[in-house]
Parts: C-alpha cells; structure tokens; sequence
C-alpha cells in the first residue's frame, strides 16, 4: 500500500489522479481518440472519452485482447514455487543465494529484516497439493537443496506458478500502445521485468508528451515499436537461456553447468558485463529510424571511440561554471526535455566558440521549451570574449570530454530517455536543425521564428 501511495504521489505532482477498482470493459477507437467502457467497484458502468490508450494491464492485459493481438510464445514445463517467508540462516542478507542441486535449483532472496524469497523449481509429485505448498513443504526443498543450515516460518505468500515467455510483435495499433507485461512476458530469471516495464513507458511517455502538446508530429509515435520490441525479443531470449541452464536435469549438463558457472563468476570481466547486461544499461536503438550521427569525414568515423547515435549518454564529473560546485553530468539529463550538449573539444579555437554559442542561443530561442542547451569546456577557464549567458559546465579532468569522444567542437542532443538522438561532428547548425524537423519537432527551426 505505501508504494500504491507514493505512486500516486508523483501522478497527482504531475496533474493526473488515480482511480482505483475501475475496470476496462472495452473499447473502440477512431482517427480522433479512444471511446473506453468502464465499470466502477459498486458495478456502475461509465463511458469516457480520451484521445490515446496505453495498456498497461499485464499478462492477461484486458486491452491486448480486446485488440486481439496474438500473443506468441510457449510456457515452460517446469512448476516453480515461490513463498515469501521469515528466514534464520547463516547465508548473507544482502546478497541473492542461489543452489543448483540434483533435483533441481532453490534461489533465497533476501528482502532484509530477516524475511525473503524462496524460489525453486519442484518436480511433478515433490508436492501434495500443488496450488496450495505448504510450510513445511518449502522447508525440506530448503533443507535438502541448500548447503546452510535454514529454517523458515512465519509465511506472507506461498504459491506455484509456471513460466511463459510471449511477446507481442507490434507495441502500437493507431491510438492504443501496449507496455509492460502487457507486450512481452518472461521468465523472472535475472529480476528484468521491471526493467524493461519501465524502460516501455519512459521511451513512450516523452514521445506522446511532445504529440500531445503539438510539438511533434504523430509519426514520432512509430519509433515506440520499433524501437521497444527489439529490447523485450533481447530480454525473452537472454531469460530463457538463463532459465533452460538454471533447471538442467540431465546430469552430464548439470555437472558441466555447475563446473563452468562458479568459473565464470569469479571473473571480473564476467561479472560487469553480466550486471550491465541484466540492469539494461548496455542496451542501445543504434537502428532506429529516429536518430543520426554527421561525421566531418569518412575517416573520422572509422576512428571515433565516441558512443554512437542511440546508445545510452555516459556520465562523468563537471563542475558549474558560476560556483564551481561538483556536479555529475546526468543531474543536467534529469527532466522532461531533450539536452543539448555542446563540447569546445580539447584545444577549440575562439571562431570555434563563436559558432558553439550562436547555436546555443539560436536552439534556446526557438526551442527553449523542448531542449536544454548546456556548453561544456574543458578545463576550468571560460573562454576569453565568450558572452554566451546560457549555462557553462567546466569539465576540470577532461574526463566527459574523453567519453564523448569530443576531441574537437561536437555536439549531442540527448533524449528524455537518456538515449543520444544525435551526434555531430562538427558541431553543424545546419545538421542540428535538420534532424529537429526531420525527426522530432514539428517545422524546421526558420518556421519558429
């Protein structure tokens, strides 16, 4: 309930409100917006009108059916059980614990204050009643899989469930999005499902803000899928290998498994890129057809250590130039409009600086509303005649400027999302203005004036 009222908190500061027990009886939709049956927890039934319908309902999402958009995929044949339970174990409290035994895995979840998760897969007949474990039940698949001394009690939750992966292959039909469990269902091995919940509706909230408020065509709304079902197709495939190498049975694989894994984890390498794999830092839109990168020329681009048009913006230390208060970069990517990075490059000539303020100012001016402009210098001294009064960051160590790859003036606009909608070197006008019409804002920067 506490986290129901904070997220209510934070819808009602940004002027929506919450209805709770209202259930979606149904819906159709025309060119202009969505007409959505509703039914009250007394059982009155109301009719409402909205100009878009996002279906975050999950697995069993009232909103895809009633689309009927097939759900592909297949379910798993293993049961598993989980039960949320009061732990005393002599295993860490801040740590997953995980057993592979012969007769299958047992996962122990701590959730801190002594209670935590039991996870296991159980065979056909480990259980007597198998939509209702009992206590003592999970306490033998704990005694007899874990190598610690444990003793549960005390039960919140106890249950059987099995494992689908599914998705859909369009996220977007007209006015109705999909998002969630809703789109795409998976094995919980690697805790990714919220992940990539929320990673659904960030990369479509800042989309259908800009839409909503006529600062972005409709077409900006296609990219949603384009961009979304690739990253879940990623997600289904990396939780089903791991869940298919968690519940071997055969016992030449499950020696092999049980040799190589203890190996593999021990290796530093291994296990960053496991952990950026699983919290979805490492996943880019490199092939969306709503970003782009201008290179100065062709032999540039074939030596750029730069991230690329569609990854995910790097952090790094800076320092405000006015009050030379530390700062971490991605305190200046927070908010709901995109950011424009400008780079004076290592070594930028006054003319350089010339041009990097005048786009600044020429973006502020006609796009203030949309796009935060922020100039970062190398070094800690503000260029001589630069008279630029918009926000100057000093990148005292050089370091944001060896991320960025921004040897020489550049410039990124990076996305709501945190995602690079554009890379240009140089730093263009001309590039710049050019996607903004192209892609994003609705008229090109002269139709502002």
């Amino acid at each position: 309930m506490k986290r129901n009222v904070f997220s209510t908190r934070i819808w009602r500061r940004w002027g929506g409100s919450v209805e709770w027990r209202v259930e979606l009886l149904g819906f159709t939709q025309d060119d202009q917006g969505i007409t959505a049956t509703l039914r009250h927890l007394h059982g009155q039934e109301e009719t409402t009108r909205t100009p878009w319908l996002i279906g975050c309902d999950g697995a069993h999402s009232t909103v895809r059916r009633t689309l009927a958009l097939p759900f592909p995929g297949a379910r798993h044949d293993e049961t598993f059980l989980l039960a949320d339970v009061t732990i005393q174990a002599s295993l860490p409290d801040d740590e997953v614990s995980l057993f592979f035994h012969p007769d299958g895995l047992l996962g122990i979840i701590p959730f801190g204050n002594g209670r935590c998760r039991v996870v296991a897969d159980i065979p056909p007949h480990a259980i007597r009643h198998p939509d209702e474990p009992t206590l003592t039940e999970v306490q033998a698949l704990a005694a007899t899989r874990s190598l610690a001394d444990v003793t549960l009690s005390d039960p919140l939750w106890l249950s059987t469930f099995h494992i689908s992966r599914r998705k859909v292959e369009q996220f977007r039909v007209g006015r109705v999005f999909l998002a969630g469990d809703a789109a795409h269902i998976h094995s919980p091995a690697g805790g990714q499902g919220m992940n990539t919940g929320i990673q659904d509706a960030t990369n479509l909230g800042w989309k259908l803000a800009l839409v909503t408020a006529q600062h972005a065509p409709q077409s900006l709304l296609d990219s949603y899928s384009m961009e979304r079902e690739p990253v879940a197709r990623a997600v289904l495939t990396l939780t089903d290998r791991i869940t298919k190498v968690a519940t071997l049975h055969n016992p030449v694989a499950q020696h092999i498994r049980d040799f190589v894994l203890p190996t593999l984890a021990g290796i530093e390498f291994f296990q960053h890129h496991m952990a950026t794999s699983l919290a979805e830092v490492t996943m880019d839109y490199r092939h969306s057809p709503i970003v782009a990168q201008h290179w100065g020329s062709a032999l540039s681009s074939l030596h750029h250590t730069s991230p690329a048009a569609g990854d995910r913006a790097p952090d790094g230390p800076l320092q405000e130039s006015t009050t030379g208060v530390p700062r971490r970069l991605f305190e200046f990517l927070r908010g709901i409009r995109h950011t424009l990075l400008l780079f004076g490059g290592e070594q930028a000539t006054p003319d350089a600086y010339s041009c990097l303020e005048k786009l600044g100012q020429d973006v502020q001016e006609h796009y203030g509303e949309d796009i935060a402009v922020y100039m970062i210098i190398a070094g800690t001294q503000r260029p001589h005649k630069l008279a630029w009064d918009g926000t100057v960051l000093y990148d005292s160590e050089h370091v944001v400027h060896q991320r960025y790859g921004a040897d020489a003036p550049c410039l990124y606009l990076i996305r709501p999302d945190g995602h690079i909608s554009l890379r240009s070197l140089p730093a263009r006008s001309a590039y710049l203005g050019e996607y903004l019409a192209k892609h994003l804002f609705s008229g090109s920067t002269e139709a502002r004036k």
